[in-house]
């Protein structure tokens, strides 16, 4: 007799459950590996959901981010379709066609205990962690600038790294016994990481998430609140004394900055540079509102722009922040097309923190949205294929974790084995 596993339903829990491994594993130090993971297994699923053999979840609140993310996809094909080019197609169209996969892939999620998805998330997080907290220290040791592993740019990097710190927060909280001391202790790989990725923005972001971990749904006692406070004492030391010096780097480019150029454009400093393509940015607004001036000419105008201000040219592939960018390439309509992509994990997570993976659910979207905004203000945190991967990503297991667990109970209640009800398994078929 064949045992659950070996079931079609079995082998797409255990299939959930490698890739959430994978995925947490890859991501942290080589990006790319996920957007090729999220886009696989989306065409995958979009495969079977038409052959019948499971069907798309419809959870109002997932439902809501859905039409989000098609809204924000809707609104890069329409500047792709006004502003026609090469260049539109590849950086609108085809960049936000994984935000359609949001839906099927949480449909396949759905037939996972949350329970099982958070171990493999937390088991894969913890080696990625590593593997991206080595990469850290082999920069540092040999004097490198900023950290970036193999995902292209410290951006990247420092967004995975991110990204684990929101897991290991959430398992250090939600776990007890062995697996809390465990990921207590490793909340120190994610801070070498972003240490040695210099990325100073993503710094504001730690003690934010670190905060909203510690008081989710919870009024903790005293005694946690200063057990944390120890803990969080004794990893900035050591991230301190492992990385210290990138920081201490980090803060003082940005002081020489503000005294050099102060909040002034100009082309000689990083500051500057930002302030530079951020004044051209509204120049560049002001002259095409509502649908902006798609791709191709938004870079052209920043390199002219920016020529005029300084007498030199900046050229870059965003503008520094992404409400602005949005507003350059799509005009008004892409603001509002972001926007509404960007607080959809917020809108579905305002539900009561009943129960530890609810309670992971709503951290997870919560942080996750934050991080991407605050991402975004000096930094591209969408348009980007690794960014959006990742951000995909941590909102389907977010919503995994806030309504499957429902579902379950629902279900388990009702005498169907705790199988959620927003998805149904063929009894034959390859899975």
């Amino acid at each position: 007799m064949a045992g659950r596993g070996d079931t079609p339903a079995g082998i797409m829990r255990r299939n959930n459950a490698i890739f959430t491994f994978l995925a947490c594993v890859f991501f942290p130090w080589v990006g790319t590996v996920l957007s090729f993971l999220i886009s696989g297994a989306g065409i995958w699923a979009v495969a079977r959901i038409s052959l019948k053999h499971f069907r798309l979840q419809f959870d109002r609140r997932a439902l809501i981010i859905a039409t989000l993310f098609g809204v924000y996809f809707l609104s890069g094909l329409l500047q792709s379709i006004i502003h026609f080019d090469p260049e539109e197609i590849f950086e609108t169209v085809l960049n936000r066609v994984p935000y359609l996969f949001f839906l099927p892939l949480l449909s396949r999620y759905s037939l996972s205990p949350p329970l099982q998805t958070r171990h493999a998330l937390e088991n894969g997080a913890l080696v990625g962690g590593a593997i991206a907290a080595g990469f850290a220290l082999v920069h540092v040791s040999h004097g490198f600038a900023r950290a970036e592993a193999y995902s292209g740019n410290p951006g990247p990097y420092a967004a995975g790294s991110l990204a684990i710190l929101i897991i290991f927060l959430n398992a250090a909280v939600e776990n007890t016994g062995r697996r809390h001391q465990l990921f207590a202790g490793a909340l120190i790989l994610p801070l070498i990481s972003l240490a040695a990725s210099g990325m100073r923005t993503y710094w504001l972001v730690v003690p934010i998430a670190a905060a909203m971990a510690l008081f989710n749904g919870r009024n903790p006692d005293r005694r946690l609140v200063v057990a944390a406070a120890v803990l969080a004492i004794i990893h900035v030391s050591v991230m301190w004394v492992v990385a210290g010096g990138a920081i201490e780097q980090r803060v003082l480019l940005l002081l020489d900055d503000y005294r050099n150029s102060g909040f002034n454009p100009d082309a000689t400093t990083s500051l500057g540079q930002h302030l530079s393509v951020w004044t051209c940015a509204i120049q560049a607004i002001g002259s095409a509102p509502i649908f902006g001036l798609g791709s191709t000419e938004g870079h052209a105008f920043m390199t002219s722009c920016t020529a005029s201000l300084l007498g030199t040219s900046l050229n870059y592939s965003h503008y520094h922040n992404v409400i602005l960018t949005s507003g350059v390439f799509g005009g008004i309509v892409d603001i509002v097309a972001t926007l509404a992509m960007a607080f959809a994990p917020f809108i579905a997570s305002f539900i009561p923190a009943t129960g530890r993976e609810r309670r992971s659910g709503i951290f997870v979207l919560r942080v996750t949205a934050l991080t991407w905004l605050v991402i975004g203000f000096v930094n591209l945190s969408y348009g980007h294929d690794i960014m959006d991967a990742i951000y995909i990503f941590m909102t389907v297991i977010g919503v995994h974790f806030c309504f499957t667990s429902r579902d379950a109970r629902a279900d388990a209640s009702s005498g169907t084995g705790g199988q959620s009800s927003g998805i149904d398994a063929v009894p034959t078929g390859p899975v």
